[in-house]
């Protein structure tokens, strides 16, 4: 890619790197997770190379990506969250699903792509993620490690990508932190489901990218631009 930081002219190939090794490894070239996190990858390089869209209009993009996604994939829907009074007057109507799963899912990406300002941030976090959705679902169910090969696999191809973004070699990107985050976010949330487990799990894990999506929001520090006002500059 062309695609280079401004500052610091390092080539901004990390979603590339992520791509390639996450169709190698799967079973299905055009399966319609594939499809979305290669379009959200998309979206993500283009950001880089032409930097041509608002950051709302991006968040809106990723939104709608979504939504579609999950339209035809209730495998990766939020359908609890161990609240009650929400479980049972909300979350179970499917269209209430898509729509909370949807708007969880982008603030996840948007918030994977926030965090990328400082060298690691994105990286560690989903590496952390990855292996402790792992060591649960593996500690649990006491499946063989090889189930979560894909997973494991990818964890530790980060573990490469951090080296390399330490020393200034490589750097994310949009195009590497917005298909990071979808990958580690849908990944989450379907072993949460398909293994049973309790949904605060997703939540916690889930949570630090959200958060400083909502505190920027709140405390209006300029939530969708990059900039130094940001949480995890503080």
């Amino acid at each position: 890619t062309q695609s280079v930081s401004k500052k610091k002219n390092v080539v901004l190939i990390g979603g590339i790197i992520l791509i390639t090794n996450s169709l190698l490894i799967t079973n299905n070239f055009f399966s319609q997770l594939n499809i979305y996190l290669f379009v959200i990858f998309l979206l993500g390089l283009f950001s880089d190379l032409y930097n041509f869209l608002e950051a709302k209009i991006k968040f809106l993009l990723i939104f709608t990506l979504s939504f579609i996604f999950l339209y035809y994939n209730h495998s990766y829907l939020i359908g609890t969250i161990s609240i009650k009074l929400i479980d049972e007057n909300f979350l179970n109507l499917l269209f209430v699903k898509i729509i909370f799963t949807s708007f969880c899912l982008t603030l996840y990406i948007s918030g994977n792509n926030m965090i990328d300002g400082i060298n690691g941030n994105s990286i560690g976090h989903s590496i952390l993620v990855l292996s402790m959705i792992c060591f649960v679902v593996i500690d649990k169910h006491q499946i063989d490690f090889m189930e979560l090969k894909s997973n494991i696999y990818l964890i530790y191809v980060f573990i490469i990508l951090i080296i390399f973004n330490f020393f200034n070699k490589l750097f994310l990107g949009d195009n590497g932190s917005y298909l990071s985050g979808g990958y580690v976010a849908l990944t989450t949330i379907f072993l949460v489901g398909f293994y049973d487990l309790n949904p605060f799990i997703a939540s916690i894990f889930l949570f630090y990218p959200c958060f400083e999506v909502l505190s920027s929001i709140i405390f209006k520090k300029k939530s969708f631009k990059a900039g130094k006002t940001h949480l995890h500059h503080k």
